[in-house]
């Protein structure tokens, strides 16, 4: 049976470079126009091979990479093929990732003339310090000028990126970065903390003592610093990482990842969810393309979920949110003793996790399930 995929993703693999912190699979070089064609060509004909029930679908996101190089001809392509799925005006969310210094006023103008509606800015820091540490390839300026045109432009919905937790950083500086952001007055706000994976340049360096990272604990001290700071604000903690101005704003195609709904990935990198199981695309556009091109799949994997792999998923996705988990799914005595250590509370039939719990959300549902 075809699932009824509730959020549609698109990945896009070109950059200029790579950042220093960044794992994400990329390519470090824009595509020139053959290579772009190829690709918007094969993501179509992956498209189409699923033949998806999109009658329920709701969010499209284009992200990456960086998919504010894909020149407009091939979002015009792209979103003409989705349509012969489902509606776009019929979707209620249409995202796409742009870096400041690829945004221009006639970009923007095409994005909105194709139904997007949501523009999520790859801001990272407004300080150019900050920038440079990380490898950001835009400056502050570039930075404030993307949300300018923004708004010009006529977008309503946008998400700042910010990265916090860097080496050396104290409360006080985040909270001058905080303040920034703030006073742009996007309707979302993104706050990650920096996260050193080892292959990356940044982890590299962290290896061998080039670079000291914060400890845990003073990570943890900026996370609910971050929280109080945007809760101040107006913004509402509805995911560990994430802060919306109402409800209206929160990003609904990462709701539907963590309400563990289906959703279909396109590209290579990308992952995909039926409802009872996974697949993923190669991680290597090269790959990609020639499988795409010679008539075979390109999913490097596939895994059916038994019922509690896919109750330990709920669970985990779940109490990552502000609205947490049924409390149902966890046992009496488990609950009891977890809120107790103060790491989640009970509203009415949900079990939430509390500031303390969001803080170590990637253990938590080791502990609820007792494993």
């Amino acid at each position: 049976n075809t699932p009824l995929y509730r959020a549609l993703y698109i990945h896009v693999p070109f950059c200029c470079g790579k950042c220093r912190y960044c794992d994400f699979y990329s390519e470090k070089e824009p595509p020139d126009a053959a290579l772009e064609a190829r690709y918007i060509n094969a993501i179509i004909k992956e498209l189409n091979w699923h033949s998806p029930d999109f009658s329920q679908l709701e969010t499209l996101y284009i992200g990456g990479g960086t998919p504010s190089l894909l020149r407009p001809e091939s979002l015009s392509k792209i979103i003409a093929a989705i349509a012969q799925y489902r509606p776009i005006e019929e979707l209620t969310e249409l995202t796409i990732e742009v870096n400041p210094d690829d945004v221009s006023r006639e970009k923007l103008a095409h994005y909105l003339a194709l139904g997007i509606n949501r523009l999520s800015i790859g801001l990272e820091s407004p300080a150019e310090q900050e920038l440079g540490f990380l490898g950001r390839r835009h400056t502050a300026a570039q930075g404030r000028a993307a949300i300018e045109l923004a708004r010009q432009a006529g977008f309503t919905n946008l998400s700042l990126d910010l990265i916090t937790g860097l080496p050396g950083q104290t409360k006080a500086i985040q909270a001058a970065r905080l303040k920034e952001l703030i006073e742009y007055n996007p309707e979302h706000i993104s706050c990650y903390q920096l996260t050193i994976c080892e292959k990356t340049p940044l982890g590299r360096a962290v290896k061998n003592g080039e670079i000291r990272p914060l400890s845990d604990l003073r990570q943890l001290a900026l996370l609910k610093a971050a929280a109080a700071q945007l809760a101040q604000a107006g913004y509402s903690h509805y995911e560990v990482s994430n802060y919306a101005k109402s409800r209206a704003f929160e990003c609904r195609h990462n709701s539907i990842y963590w309400e563990h709904l289906p959703y279909l990935g396109l590209g290579p990198a990308a992952h995909s969810f039926s409802g009872t199981g996974r697949f993923w695309n190669s991680q290597n556009l090269a790959k990609y393309l020639a499988k795409v091109e010679a008539g075979v799949s390109p999913a490097a994997g596939r895994e059916n979920l038994d019922a509690f792999q896919l109750k330990l998923e709920e669970v985990a996705l779940g109490i990552r949110t502000k609205r947490g988990i049924a409390a149902g799914l966890i046992a009496e005595d488990t609950a009891a003793e977890l809120i107790a250590k103060g790491l989640i509370k009970r509203e009415g039939e949900r079990l939430i996790a509390t500031m303390k719990g969001l803080t170590v959300a990637d253990r938590l549902p080791l502990w609820l399930l007792d494993i």
